[in-house]
């Protein structure tokens, strides 16, 4: 019968992905990879992000007291005020415990290059983080143009001056800092990492999911319709690790991560994420109302066609923003544990030990 033989290979792979080793996080088996050190590294990831978290709350209260800024940051997303220029250090001293950590722990403790948070042995690549951030902006301006048709009272446009064009630039700048430090914290560290332990794509997939959304449940924004927030990071974020493994390279899921935010940045749609670089204002009236979404079959529809549309985008070879897939690494040896990326070039099996 012609529909068993999908029905079969869906299986089959759904199977390698719960329990077979997964060719591309073996790669991460270099320099000091196993248990102890994952451990270790985490114990030092996580004691590095604390320290460096004080940063943000020292300058805070040293630039209030130097009337450098006018008021706390506190439930701010994008703190940008360009009279204010502390507000953007503000912003980058907030993601240094997000970035650092990771790339210091990787040379110390994992005795690896820094560069191996942005790739799995090759290059970050621009291009792939144009084609995804371009993707979802596409998308994201096309769902913006049809909630202005539908509800074009709840908007407010402001038509920037010249002197503000430069420190929007510079916002978009401090969004790439933002995302890419989440990037490298969750993905190119953690996922990479414990990925190179247990080897099984999906487990380690849920378990930095996991992490990275209970990072978030305390945003205002989330908090104001929090499952369908949250369905939405678990989409957003598969998608991202899609694209990782299938570039090996971060720029592809920070392209898509950037894009997210910076949209925001330039079209927010809640008190919270309003600041003087938007451009348009989106007032849900629903959420003003302290209602929800949950019960809307539109939020349904547009919750699986967009996701849907992102992927055609990505994956489509006629696509203008087609994803090329990076070459296959070598079959993984199970019965070897020596590191794929220690094998000989073309090689599919470990070599033989003396």
């Amino acid at each position: 019968m012609p529909w068993v033989r999908p029905s079969g290979r869906s299986f089959a792979g759904l199977r390698r992905l719960v329990t077979e080793p997964d060719p591309v996080l073996l790669l991460g088996r270099d320099g000091r990879w196993r248990w102890p050190w994952a451990l270790l590294g985490l114990a030092a990831v996580l004691l590095l992000s604390t320290l460096l978290a004080r940063a943000p709350l020292a300058f805070e209260a040293y630039a209030l007291q130097q009337g450098w800024i006018s008021g706390m940051f506190v439930g701010v997303v994008f703190p940008f005020e360009p009279k204010e220029p502390a507000s953007f250090v503000y912003d980058l001293l907030s993601w240094l415990p997000y970035l650092l950590p990771p790339l210091v722990v990787l040379g110390v403790v994992h005795g690896v290059s820094l560069r191996r948070a942005f790739s799995w042995g090759g290059a970050f690549r621009w291009l792939d983080f144009a084609r995804t951030s371009m993707a979802l902006f596409v998308l994201l301006g096309a769902g913006a143009v049809l909630t202005y048709v539908q509800e074009p009272q709840q908007h407010r446009f402001y038509w920037p001056g010249v002197d503000l064009l430069p420190w929007i630039a510079l916002g978009l700048g401090a969004v790439l800092v933002q995302t890419l430090a989440e990037d490298v914290y969750y993905l190119g560290y953690l996922y990479r990492t414990w990925g190179a332990v247990l080897t099984v794509r999906l487990p380690v997939a849920v378990a930095v999911i996991t992490a990275f959304i209970s990072a978030h449940l305390q945003n205002a924004d989330v908090q104001r319709d929090m499952l369908l927030a949250v369905v939405g990071f678990v989409i957003m974020a598969t998608i991202s690790i899609a694209v990782l493994m299938r570039t090996r390279s971060l720029a592809a899921s920070a392209g898509l991560h950037w894009s997210s935010n910076a949209f925001i940045v330039l079209r927010p749609g809640a008190p919270e994420e309003v600041s003087p670089l938007a451009l348009v204002v989106y007032t849900d009236r629903v959420h003003m109302s302290g209602a929800s979404h949950l019960y809307e079959p539109a939020t349904y529809v547009f919750a699986v066609l967009g996701p849907a549309l992102l992927l055609v985008l990505l994956f489509w070879r006629r696509s203008p923003f087609y994803l090329p897939e990076a070459a296959p690494p070598p079959a993984p040896d199970i019965a070897n544990p020596t590191p794929v990326a220690a094998r000989p070039e073309g090689s599919t099996s470990a070599p033989s030990s003396s």
